[in-house]
This record gives C-alpha cells, sequence and structure tokens, in this order.
C-alpha cells in the first residue's frame, strides 16, 4: 500500500466529455482533501510530422502554448465549480498514453472522459482511455457521457469479483470509497453454464442464481462464484466493518449483468485485466469486456488493475493542500 501523494490527475480535451471529467475529478478532490492536477497533452503524431520536423524548436513552442490554454481552460472550470481547491495545470508535447501512465505513478486517482474523437467520432471510445486505463499505477476512473453521477447513501457501489488477486484488489478499493462516501457496496460475481467447469466470468452480474437449482452442466460454475463472493465479503467485513455490504452470485453475460447491477449506483468498479495491445498501439488494451463495460454502464467505471494500489482512507475533506510539490510534468489527453 501506498503513501497518498495528495492529488488527483485529469486530463483535458476542451470537449463535453472532457469538462465532464474535469467536473467530476474537482468534486472527488474535494471530498478526499486533495489537489487537482488538470492535465493535456500535444500528439505530434497526429499532424504527421516525423523526425526532425516533429522537434522543431517554433511549432514545440506553439504546441507546449496551445497546450497549457487547454489545460488552464480545465483548471478554470474546476475553480468555478469547487473553488476551494487546489488546482494545477501541466501540458507537454509527446504520446498522451505514455505521459499520463508515467503520472500515474505518483498520483491517487486518474479521471478521464470516455469519448473525445473530435466530430468525426464523438462517441468512439478513446484510445488514449483504453491505453492508460490498461496500463495506469492508479486506479482510473471513465466518465462516459450519460449521468456522471457520484456514490452516495442513497447509490451504492458496484464491484465485480471472480475470486483473482486483482479482483480482491478491487474489492479493497470499493470498499475504502463506499466507507468514504458513505455508500452501500454490492459485491457482484457472475456464472454462466457456458463457462463449463471454469471460473465465473470476470466483472459480471444479471439474474439471481439462487432463484432455483443450477441448470446442469453448471453447478461447479456457480460454486466458484459463490466461493469468490464470499471470500470477498469476508475480507471487506474484517477490514471495514462499518460499511454495509451485500455479496450476491448471477447468472449471465458479463456487460449485460453489469450494467444492470450498475443501475442507479454512484460507482461501478471492476478488476482490470490488461489486453496485448493491438499492433502500432501504445501500451496495452483495455479489453473487450472493459471497452463495452464503458459504454454500457449507467455510472463512471473504476477500473483498478495489477500495478495499481489502493490507497489508505481518504483525509478528512478540507485539508486540501498538498504533500509535497506538484511537479509540472507533462500531462494530459486528447481523447
Amino acid at each position: 500500500m501506498s503513501v497518498r501523494t495528495g492529488r488527483v490527475v485529469v486530463g483535458y480535451d476542451a470537449s463535453e466529455h472532457g469538462r465532464r471529467a474535469v467536473l467530476w475529478a474537482a468534486d472527488e478532490a474535494a471530498r478526499r482533501g486533495d489537489a487537482l492536477m488538470v492535465v493535456h497533452a500535444v500528439d505530434y503524431r497526429g499532424l504527421g510530422l516525423r523526425g526532425p520536423a516533429a522537434l522543431a524548436h517554433a511549432w514545440a513552442k506553439a504546441a507546449r502554448d496551445e497546450g497549457r490554454e487547454i489545460a488552464a481552460e480545465g483548471a478554470r472550470i474546476a475553480r468555478l465549480a469547487v473553488p476551494e481547491i487546489v488546482v494545477d495545470i501541466s501540458s507537454g508535447v509527446g504520446a498522451p498514453v505514455r505521459l499520463l501512465v508515467r503520472e500515474s505513478q505518483e498520483a491517487d486517482l486518474l479521471v478521464l472522459g470516455a469519448y473525445g474523437l473530435g466530430p468525426q467520432a464523438p462517441e468512439m471510445l478513446s484510445p488514449v482511455v483504453e491505453g492508460v486505463a490498461g496500463e495506469a499505477c492508479c486506479p482510473v476512473v471513465v466518465i462516459d457521457g450519460g449521468e456522471s453521477t457520484r456514490p452516495g447513501p442513497e447509490r451504492p457501489i458496484v464491484v465485480g469479483v471472480d475470486g483473482s488477486a486483482v479482483a480482491l484488489q478491487a474489492v479493497d478499493l470499493a470498499a475504502v470509497v463506499a466507507e468514504a462516501a458513505g455508500a452501500r457496496l454490492r459485491i457482484v460475481s457472475v456464472w454462466s453454464r457456458a463457462d463449463g467447469a471454469s471460473s465465473p466470468v470476470a466483472m459480471g452480474p444479471t439474474e439471481p442464481a439462487a432463484m432455483g437449482p443450477p441448470e446442469r452442466g453448471g453447478g461447479t460454475c456457480l460454486a466458484v462464484a459463490r466461493g469468490a463472493v464470499a471470500e470477498a465479503l469476508a475480507g471487506v467485513r474484517a477490514a471495514r466493518p462499518a460499511v454495509e455490504v451485500e455479496a450476491i452470485a448471477l447468472h449471465g453475460e458479463a456487460t449485460r449483468v453489469l450494467t444492470d447491477q450498475a443501475a442507479g449506483a454512484g460507482l461501478l468498479v471492476v478488476g482490470r485485466r490488461a489486453c496485448p495491445p493491438p499492433p502500432g498501439a501504445l501500451g496495452p488494451a483495455l479489453g473487450s469486456v472493459g471497452r463495452r463495460m464503458v459504454r454500457t454502464s449507467p455510472c463512471p467505471v473504476m477500473f483498478v488493475g495489477p500495478a495499481a494500489i489502493s490507497p489508505p482512507s481518504p483525509r478528512p475533506a478540507g485539508r486540501n493542500g498538498r504533500r509535497g510539490a506538484l511537479r509540472g510534468t507533462p500531462l494530459g489527453a486528447r481523447g
């Protein structure tokens, strides 16, 4: 478990989805008592520049200036919404995925808008989001184009489990957030007869499995799913007894089930199992299930990967100074 840095990082690209991400991140930073870093990166590859031309001094300066203007715009949005938080900006020229992943090494949380590839593909999941969520060293929250809800007494946190180490790590972090927000925690595992005798599908749920006897051939899967939620439930009750928690094993297809369970929730937390990157891509891909979750979830999605470090309980609200200096590392993302 890492020492908290006291910093929430958000990528801003001047899009509507980026604006929603900034607003969510500003509110979260205030709740944690953290500073907010609004970042933007200018990706020269998108301009078709290569070699010396891409590093030309005059162009690079102009790109940095433009990037800082965009980051400053995001900071103004954050300050107007939450005047009491400390807001810094940073911009840089380079591959956004690499810059953001580097920054995630010293951030408590990274927030991104799900879309934002421009007017030609406004609802296409950004490759920057896929790369960062698939490789970041801290938890990543992805805000989609819909309602940017927050967990609280009326909005539970849903977390999917499958018995793996990364799923248990996701449960630990979900319990931390639930305790801080006063939210209920719902632990869910999914089983499917199509899985044969394999482990339950990661990050899943839909129709109650306990309504009757399991279908023939699905008993092993159901037993594994029930074991996964029982282990996660015991861990939460032992570590955070104040959290109101329920655990259920459900039958169905992962994406559809998780979408159903997230209805009315404030946050969906899933363990991330990044896939190998496609040819020419930087960093691991998020994977088809994770990608569909972002598209279908009615609430923000938090990805917790093997490298993501769960922070300890948030500091009391109002202490929103910094722990150490916030460096002006080049960051941010178009998309």
